[in-house]
């Protein structure tokens, strides 16, 4: 080697060299390199190996940085898809489940009658639509379209009672109303008054009196 640079712009180590060559490997391979440069000084030599080493090394370094990036993103995607499959499929098996889970009702045929009003009508109570059946002189829809709206007799309290399911059976519960309510039983003939939350069962051919209207309760069928 001399001090002229004249061959400073070939390559001096190919990616395999830089990257797999042991010590010894590339000791022997920078001197056959130095030997194809004989225009070079040692520190030119030196200088431009270090460069081009470098240089190589961070390009490949760089590629293998952009594949991990691209292995590491298309297994991600494939987890977040395998977790969305999961998900959907695990909500249409509770739609499912919840779809074959039948949740039983019972169906009251009542006939309200007083001075003024003698009518028949059918109430539904428990079941995911219909827990209970308000009765009062109320005539919200929870009155007037799911219970009975006795919005005529003053006697009955806006919000008066409500027939609802207990263990499977019906009864009905005084919501504090200010005339109380009364049970009169078809196999007994007693007559129970009810006060703010007290219940009580009710049975076909049962009387309840709210007010001054009195219902009958014609029919109690019992559905899912």
């Amino acid at each position: 080697m001399t001090s002229s640079s004249s061959g400073m712009g070939a390559s001096l180590l190919s990616d395999s060299q830089v990257m797999s060559s042991s010590a010894e490997d590339l000791l022997e391979n920078m001197t056959t390199q130095a030997e194809n440069f004989p225009d070079m000084t040692v520190e030119e030599f030196l200088l431009k190996l270090r460069d081009e080493a470098s240089a190589r090394i961070m390009a490949l370094a760089q590629d293998q940085v952009k594949r991990l990036r691209e292995e590491f993103e298309r297994e991600r995607d494939e987890l977040l898809g395998n977790i969305e499959n999961k998900r959907a499929r695990a909500g249409e098996e509770k739609a499912k489940a919840a779809a074959t889970v039948k949740i039983p009702f019972s169906v009251l045929k009542i006939r309200v009658m007083d001075a003024e009003h003698d009518k028949e009508m059918t109430i539904r109570v428990g079941g995911p639509k219909a827990a209970f059946a308000r009765v009062g002189r109320s005539q919200n829809k929870h009155y007037t379209e799911k219970g009975i709206s006795l919005h005529w007799d003053l006697e009955v309290s806006t919000s008066h009672g409500q027939f609802k399911l207990v263990d499977g059976q019906v009864v009905f519960e005084d919501l504090g109303s200010t005339n109380h309510s009364y049970v009169t039983s078809l196999s007994t003939r007693a007559q129970t008054e009810l006060r703010a939350g007290q219940t009580a069962t009710i049975h076909k051919g049962d009387i309840l009196q709210v007010g001054a209207c009195k219902l009958a309760i014609l029919d109690i069928t019992e559905e899912v």
